[in-house]
């Protein structure tokens, strides 16, 4: 490595030339890149990236010609190799995307620069990369994601990555950045007196996971979830659909015949991935409103009256007669029979009609029947894919639609939730459980969860988590590993259960401790691109007399989580610095 003056002389590093830059930062970008999920090891590699922070921390550090179009680059071509699956929805999307979360880390860059005049280099380092990962997981895709943090490779540290209860996983990033700054200013100086501030954030973590403590815990619902890895080319075809419920169905059944000669008791709840039903709902008063006038897009399904009939009548084939038992109406031949028992409910993705305006909108959504076959409110997914469920809120121009539909036949135009939702989950003598519901995407960014578990009032609104997601068209690339780790990072920071159901992989549960629970796996080990199913008992606070437990004080606070970062990073980033004439 380049030497850097130490960091206890606060002297602003001498300039560094641009070959040295782009070799040493592309070093620790390939690191970086090479240790995230699903990358060259599928949880990803802890040491890798620390190693990979200490490389881009040192030579970012260094001001010099071209530093920012250098690390703007490097930083654009490693996210993009990180994040290339969007590629697989919609390639302008996948390039959008890396040049922007480039530029992030860019701008992580010029903050170093100069908070490496004013504090310890490895203090530096953590305060500079905690701040870049905060500004890219506050914007929306394509201009920014949170789905992937470095704070998600040390969850299977215990004692460390319980302090995302206090701090969310930018805190726990900002202790494992501050390790890799410790080494690369170890490796500049040579005095091990420099390792005693990363040591002092790893101390600091690990008080925070002793006194923010998981909640006490009781016996929650027993959930069976159902993959039955269904091709994505096969789901879009209309001809398709009786034989891939019949494969969900058989699949189910095979899961509570296995429990059932375990000795088991039945599920509490049967859980469908996302848009597996194959099911069209609409909303209640959507009939009232074509009567108005109301009209769907000429590339989306005809609604008139004898439609809304016929949806309602395959609802009973679709869900009524095999799972519950009722009598079907002939239009299709089910698989008849109550598979699932007197108490036992279902769950399932699906898409559902709303009106909006004049216009009748499709919507990714969840709904949940209860063992009686009431259905519940529809609640559904939040955060889109640009170029495949939506453009970017353009689609709100019925110009821009047309002219889309006339070159590509079809409008990426499913209409977000405003917010995610949570249903009940009926239980004897009791409140029911509260399933806070989203969708693949909805758990790469955080602050969607804030209103259902945590907010100024201290207290939650759910019980457990219940992720619904189809990897099938990703199954190839890092997403479903990378999906996994939000969704543990979402159990160890809000300090409740969640629970992960995917058409093809990964389906698994973790406690509130982060602890995984149970995953669906085919003989050889493999859970991506399987078929399979799982019955988990999934552990959910205990309550009081009626309400919930405090949520965790990173959920207390909400969206100012980000905002302390950048603003502690902006607050040293003005301290005046020392020694100004040294070093130059």
């Amino acid at each position: 490595m380049t030497n850097l003056p130490s960091s206890d002389e606060h002297s602003a590093p001498g300039s560094l030339a641009s070959w040295k830059r782009l070799a040493g930062c592309a070093i620790g970008w390939a690191a970086i890149v090479g240790a995230g999920p699903g990358m060259l090891f599928g949880a990803g590699s802890l040491p890798l990236a620390i190693l990979g922070i200490a490389f881009w921390g040192t030579f970012a550090a260094r001001p010099g010609r071209f530093a920012f179009a250098i690390e703007w680059v490097l930083a654009s071509v490693g996210l993009g190799t990180q994040f290339w699956w969007l590629s697989l929805a919609f390639l302008p999307t996948a390039l959008v995307t890396a040049i922007g979360l480039g530029f992030h880390l860019a701008l992580g860059g010029l903050l170093l620069r100069r908070l490496a005049t004013r504090l310890p280099l490895s203090l530096a380092i953590a305060l500079a990369f905690t701040a870049a990962e905060c500004l890219r997981s506050m914007l929306p895709l394509p201009l920014g994601f949170g789905g992937l943090r470095l704070g998600h490779l040390a969850l299977d540290l215990d004692w460390l990555a319980g302090s995302a209860r206090l701090w969310g996983m930018a805190g726990v990033g900002w202790i494992l950045a501050g390790v890799g700054g410790g080494l690369a200013e170890f490796c500049l100086s040579r005095r091990m007196r420099v390792l005693a501030l990363p040591l002092g954030m790893l101390l600091l973590g690990a008080a925070a996971t002793r006194v923010f403590r998981v909640p006490a815990t009781e016996a929650g619902p027993s959930i069976l979830l159902v993959q039955p890895n269904i091709e994505h080319s096969r789901k879009a075809l209309l001809g398709e659909a009786k034989s891939i419920r019949r494969l969900s169905l058989a699949l189910t059944l095979a899961g509570l015949e296995a429990g059932r000669a375990a000795g088991r008791r039945e599920p509490d709840l049967v859980a469908w991935a996302e848009t597996m039903l194959l099911l069209r709902l609409f909303d209640s008063d959507l009939r009232e409103a074509v009567a108005r006038g109301a009209r769907t897009e000429p590339w989306e399904l005809p609604l008139k009256a004898d439609v809304f009939d016929r949806l309602e009548a395959l609802e009973r084939n679709f869900v009524h007669a095999p799972l519950f038992g009722s009598d079907p109406t002939g239009i299709d031949e089910p698989l008849r029979g109550a598979l699932l028992g007197p108490n036992t409910a279902f769950l399932s993705g699906l898409e559902f009609y709303a009106a909006q305006g004049d216009w009748i909108r499709r919507r990714n959504a969840a709904a949940l029947w209860s063992p009686d076959g009431k259905r519940s409110e529809t609640v559904g997914k939040q955060r889109l894919m640009p170029g495949l469920e939506s453009m970017l809120g353009l689609e709100s121009s019925a110009e821009l639609r047309q002219a889309v539909f006339e070159v590509a036949g079809a409008v990426p135009d499913i209409w977000p939730f405003e917010s995610l939702g949570a249903v009940g989950l009926e239980r004897p003598g009791s409140e029911p459980w509260m399933l806070g519901i989203s969708m693949s995407l909805d758990s790469a960014r955080e602050d969607g969860y804030f209103h259902l578990s945590g907010g100024i009032n201290g207290t939650s609104d759910v019980d457990l988590h219940l992720i619904l997601a189809d990897d099938q068209r990703y199954d190839a690339s890092p997403l479903p590993h990378q999906m996994l780790a939000s969704a543990r990072s979402l159990a160890v920071s809000s300090a409740r259960s969640v629970v992960r159901v995917s058409n093809s992989g990964i389906s698994a549960a973790f406690g509130p401790d982060g602890a995984e629970l149970g995953r669906i796996r085919d003989g050889d080990g493999r859970d991506v691109g399987v078929e399979g199913f799982l019955c988990v008992e999934i552990p959910t606070p205990m309550r009081g007399e009626s309400e919930l437990p405090d949520t965790t004080p990173f959920f207390r606070t909400g969206r100012l989580g980000p905002w302390i970062w950048l603003l502690a990073a902006g607050f040293c980033a003005l301290i005046r610095q020392k020694n100004s004439s040294a070093g130059h």
